[in-house]
């Protein structure tokens, strides 16, 4: 795809408290939102209309002196799609969402796009293969472990470290911080991850009975990595004895 056809993007990520009994629901407590040139356009604290049980301060960073001063969650929402009805007026190619295992961020935000918009850093497997090449030249996983790496979803902190060589979530979590190193790994793989998302969009709507194949299936998440029976375990293995790095999480 040429630079011309290339859609706009924002990068969302949502920093959520726990309300109702013993904090399990999640509710919005800060929202950042920055767009494909790395320009920040909303960073808000959000007043929750329910109690508090469960601020997660240890990885939200909110405190109820944080939140009491926020907007409605009403007013932050309509902000939120206003920046979003601009871009998409803005763009003659379209917009999508870049998020890190984003559909939690959508949930808290009360408002999903359509998933043809979407692009999750947390799914991406080009992004999990950068990772692994950094891991495996850093001498910090074997190749007996790759396998099993591959398929665990990469924490947007190892991703930032590994790939971009940025360090993010040292202490509570930074929404605008991580907004901007999520948009930074989409902006990396853009020009592949939007030309097979057009690629797979023209076969769906085509009558010929061409496919994707596994590779380029796999890259966008939608294809199960096969699995070697018999070298399971030796990677059992070979983990025990490898040094132990952690990939999961947001």
């Amino acid at each position: 795809m040429s630079k011309k056809t290339l859609p706009r993007a924002i990068s969302i990520d949502c920093e959520m408290v726990g309300c109702g009994e013993n904090g399990h629901i999640s509710v919005l407590g800060r929202i950042a939102v920055v767009d494909d040139k790395l320009k920040l356009l909303m960073d808000a604290f959000v007043k929750p209309s329910m109690r508090v049980t469960n601020f997660r301060t240890k990885w939200s960073g909110l405190t109820w002196d944080k939140l009491k001063y926020g907007e409605s969650f009403e007013s932050i929402q309509k902000k939120f799609l206003q920046i979003v009805e601009h871009y998409r007026k803005e763009s003659t190619s379209g917009l999508v969402f870049v998020g890190h295992d984003i559909s939690n961020d959508f949930q808290v935000l009360k408002w999903t796009p359509p998933e043809s918009e979407i692009r999750d850093t947390c799914t991406y497997f080009p992004l999990r293969k950068l990772l692994i090449k950094s891991l495996l030249e850093k001498g910090e996983i074997t190749h007996h472990q790759k396998e099993g790496f591959l398929r665990q979803k990469p924490s947007l902190r190892s991703l930032s470290k590994h790939v971009l060589n940025l360090n993010i979530q040292q202490g509570s979590h930074c929404p605008w911080e991580d907004a901007k190193s999520t948009m930074m790994l989409y902006l990396m793989v853009r020009d592949r991850w939007e030309a097979l998302v057009y690629n797979r969009n023209s076969i769906t709507n085509s009558p010929t009975t061409i496919a994707l194949n596994n590779e380029q299936n796999e890259d966008l998440g939608e294809a199960v990595i096969p699995h070697n029976k018999k070298k399971k375990n030796k990677k059992k293995k070979d983990i025990k004895k490898g040094k132990h790095v952690t990939i999961n999480g947001k």
